[in-house]
């Protein structure tokens, strides 16, 4: 299963990655600067773009079952 989780890079965000990773799912993150994606393991996938952008909001849920927010 896939979840993406937005807010990845604040507290709650960063404990859910790592709890969503540890129970095997497969996290794709939502951030704002590709500048952040190095502070994700490279088993997460990281999608760069902002939740006001309609059209990035579409292509980081592509494939995606989960969303957590």
């Amino acid at each position: 299963m896939k979840i993406l989780v937005t807010g990845a890079t604040g507290t709650v965000g960063s404990a859910g990655v790592g709890q969503l990773q540890q129970r095997g799912a497969e996290v794709r993150v939502l951030t704002r600067k590709q500048r952040t994606a190095a502070q994700f393991p490279s088993s997460v996938d990281v999608a760069v773009g902002d939740l006001l952008d309609p059209d990035a909001v579409r292509e980081a849920l592509q494939g995606v079952e989960k969303l957590f927010s």
